[in-house]
Parts: structure tokens; sequence; C-alpha cells
């Protein structure tokens, strides 16, 4: 064999080696700090089942593998249970965090990780936190009765994160079940049970755009299911039970979608999108027993269709922008209003269908010719 095909076969060699190496927690190492201490790029920490009372920190590692075996437990007195700081590439499975403050995970210009089947319960804060990096994965990953947030992709004046996907995560308990602050994040089948506060909460007009809710679902919010300040975002399939007030309210930014979505006996409006939205569109949505109107849109230029609202307390549809398409909408067994104009021009709607409501089936209080209704919509009952 050639000299140096001999030299590069063994540096080839001892680079593979090096790949492999495991190190033990804690049959070879104390704690989880000192298997990452010794640990090289590339190796396996593996931490056998127990109580580990430590706060642990991974900086400037990459394609590192942390694998709990059996049920590993960190206990960090007043500090983060597990930080990733300036790290590429790494893997967290099977790891909990009992307590951890300001959050049990913590990940910080940290890019290309994954977590696999992660839990936190009692944080002081956040459960899992993110600030800056991306292009990370959560599979699998439960926050239970967090201090904080379930989910934070990153704070006030702090680098947003981007491209992370959330896989059949889970939060139960805490003020928000997900804070989002940045752009092309995903949320696939993932749930929310009882947040203090809102379910999904999409807060950074500027940052926060292009972030996907996927067959989702929010129980029992205390105060809102769904909350957009932002651009570009969208729910689809998302399901949306019992929020304390609202179901869904989008506050500012353009171009926000809810498409195929389902709200029941939210204690207030189902569907909200303010004034300083526009272009907001409400597709196939089933809103059922609101405790206000099942849609009201002040945006302008929204594009409203092939919804239905059953049995609101207030009125099915209001519509207070200017501009929109109200298309292949169903309002029945509402308390005032199947469909009502109550402020707004040049709204055009086609193909809806009103019957069996309190009021009118359809009130176009403006009048005047301002808003368009023609003879392929079917009301019962039409005012004034």
């Amino acid at each position: 064999m050639h000299a140096l095909t001999s030299i590069v076969l063994v540096l080839l060699l001892t680079a593979a080696g090096a790949a492999q190496e495991t190190h033990k927690v804690p049959q070879d190492h104390e704690t989880i700090q000192a298997a990452v201490a010794a640990a090289a790029d590339g190796d396996t920490i593996l931490i056998s089942g127990g109580k580990y009372p430590e706060s642990v920190t991974v900086s400037g590692k990459h394609n590192l593998l942390i694998r709990g075996k059996g049920k590993v437990v960190i206990e960090p007195d007043s500090a983060v249970g597990l930080a990733l700081t300036d790290c590429s590439d790494c893997t967290v499975e099977k790891i909990r965090v009992s307590g951890g403050t300001p959050a049990a995970f913590l990940l910080v210009s940290s890019t290309n990780c994954i977590f696999t089947k992660c839990r936190s319960v009692d944080s002081g804060g956040a459960g899992l936190r993110l600030e800056g990096g991306g292009d990370c994965l959560f599979e699998k990953c439960t926050m239970s009765k967090p201090g904080g947030d379930g989910f934070t992709l990153t704070t006030d004046g702090v680098v947003p994160t981007h491209d992370n996907d959330f896989v059949k995560c889970r939060v139960k308990g805490g003020e928000a079940g997900v804070v989002v602050r940045g752009h092309h994040n995903s949320f696939d089948h993932c749930r929310f049970d009882g947040p203090d506060g809102t379910g999904c909460l999409i807060d950074d007009l500027a940052e926060a755009h292009d972030n996907s809710f996927t067959s989702c679902k929010v129980l029992k919010a205390g105060v809102t299911g769904l909350r957009v300040n932002g651009a570009d975002n969208s729910f689809t399939a998302c399901k949306i039970t019992q929020a304390g007030e609202r179901g869904a309210q989008v506050l500012s930014g353009a171009n926000n979608v809810l498409d195929g979505c389902k709200f029941t006996k939210p204690g207030s409006t189902g569907v909200f999108a303010a004034a300083d939205a526009a272009n907001v569109t409400v597709r196939g949505c089933k809103i059922t027993k609101a405790g206000n109107d099942g849609i009201d849109m002040e945006a302008d230029d929204a594009v409203v269709e092939d919804n239905k609202v059953t049995a609101a307390k207030s009125d099915g549809i209001e519509i207070d922008g200017d501009d929109g398409a109200y298309t292949g909408n169903k309002a029945n067994g509402c308390k005032i209003d199947g469909i009502v104009i109550s402020a707004g021009t040049g709204n055009v709607l086609t193909f809806n269908k009103a019957h069996g409501n309190k009021g009118f089936d359809f009130d176009d209080t403006v009048g005047g010719g301002l808003n368009t209704a023609d003879e392929t919509n079917s009301f019962g009952t039409i005012g004034p």
C-alpha cells in the first residue's frame, strides 16, 4: 500500500473512532456537565435514569448526541436546566427538566438541532425558550405547568428565531401555549391545553410573518385561542375549544389566513379581525355557539368564504370593513342577525345563506347601494 494512502486511511479511521466515542453518566462521569466538558464534536453522551441536581450548559458543540436511557430528570436550582449556546447539529433525546429559570430548556444562537421526547415540569419561566438561531426540530416534546409560556420563540429585544419546526408537541397550562416572534416557524399537530392567556400568540408586526399552524388544538385558553400581530401567517385545520374570550383575533398585519378551523363555544366572538389588519382570509371555518358574534370583520379587503356559523349569541357575521368578498357562508340560529353590515362600503356578497336567525337573516344598515348582495344569496328575512 502506498505510504500516503496508509496515512490517509489511519487519519480517517482515527476520526471515525473519535466521532463514535460514548460518555456514560454516571458510570464514566458523575455529572452530565462533566460528560459535556469531556465530549468532542460527534460524541454521544448516554445518561442513565435518575435525578441530576445540576444545571447543564452545552456551548459551541457540534453533532453531539445527548440521550436519556430511562427516566432522566435534571433538577436545576434557580438556573436553566439544559442550555445549548452556539451549537449546531446537536440532538437531545428523552431528557426531562424539573424546574428551571428563566426556562427549563434554552437554545441561544443554535442551529439545526433536534429535540425528541423531551419534557419539562414546573419551570420557573418558559418550558422551552429560543433566542436567535433556527432550523431546529422539536418532536413530541411536552411542557407541563410552566411558570411562563410553554414555548417562547424569542422575547422582546432578543434576536428572533426562524425556520423551526414543532411536531406533535404539547403544552399543559402556563401563561401562553406558544409565543412567536420570528418567521417561517411551523407547528404541526401540536396541542395547547388550558393556558391562562392565549393558546397561540404571534406577536411581532415586523418579524412575525409566514408562520404556520396545521392541525393544532387549543383547549380552554383563559383568554384567546389564537392571537396575531404579524403578516402572512396561517392556521389550517386547527381546533379551538372553549376559549375564555375570542376564538381568534387578528389585530394587525396583512394576508393572515384561517382555513378550515373549528371554533367551539368561544366566550366572546369566534373570529375577530381588527381595522389595523388587512386582506384577512377566513375560509371553510365552523363556528359554533359563540358568546358574541360568530365572525366580526373590521378589516378591509377581507375574503370570507364557505364558513358556517351556528347559534351565535349575537350576529352570525358582522361586516364593518370595506371592499370585502363574502361568498358561500352560512349563518343559522343566531340570537340577532344572520349577516349584518354595520359599517363599511364596497362589500360584495354572493352565494350566502342565512335562515332561522332571531333578527334579520340579512341586515344592511348602511343602505344606499354601497354594498352588493345579489340574487345568488338566500335569505329568509331582509332588513331594513
